[in-house]
């Protein structure tokens, strides 16, 4: 496995120094010039970004998810999730092992206090953000095929799966 970048600094031109309050309110659309580094984000108003690589992951990622709440970044990698600092992009966390096969997806419960994995044989479980302690294996049906969408729906309080084997789940939280 090749390394990928995970963890990425967006500096505002127009303030000319970092400052981690920026927020660009209901962006609508993205443009990246892969050439400069430089990120253009509309919505009611424009925004430009250089950007900067802060780390790489060791192995590959096939996914990621920002916790706004914990101000980390949250990547499956392999059969592992590994926490990474948002701002200084320092691995805070990894934990190995947590399903049988590839984790292919990952999602955060409405509390951003909880992380929930699916693999590449349709397992999926449940982990605490803090330690990684697996807070529940799901023991619902689970999917026949890999796991190709985890979704959170968060005023509901449900999770909706969906799997290869054309199947979609619903679960009550």
């Amino acid at each position: 496995t090749g390394e990928s970048s995970i963890v990425q600094t967006f500096i505002p031109i127009e303030i000319g120094q970092s400052n981690t309050s920026v927020s660009c309110e209901r962006p609508t659309s993205v443009a990246i010039d892969g050439a400069t580094g430089t990120m253009i984000v509309g919505g009611r108003k424009l925004h430009v970004f250089d950007l900067k690589t802060k780390t790489q992951a060791s192995s590959s990622v096939s996914m990621v998810v920002y916790n706004n709440v914990l101000t980390c970044v949250v990547g499956a990698c392999g059969r592992s999730v590994k926490v990474w600092d948002a701002l200084s992009g320092k691995l805070l966390q990894e934990y190995s092992d947590l399903l049988p096969s590839t984790i292919l997806h990952l999602t955060l419960d409405a509390r951003k206090r909880k992380f929930i994995v699916g693999d590449s044989k349709g397992n999926m479980m449940v982990g605490n953000m803090l330690n990684g302690n697996k807070l529940r294996q799901i023991s619902f049906l689970r999917h026949d095929m890999p796991i190709t969408s985890i979704l959170y729906v968060d005023q509901d309080q449900l999770l909706v799966t969906t799997g290869s084997d054309r199947k979609v789940r619903v679960y009550l939280d």
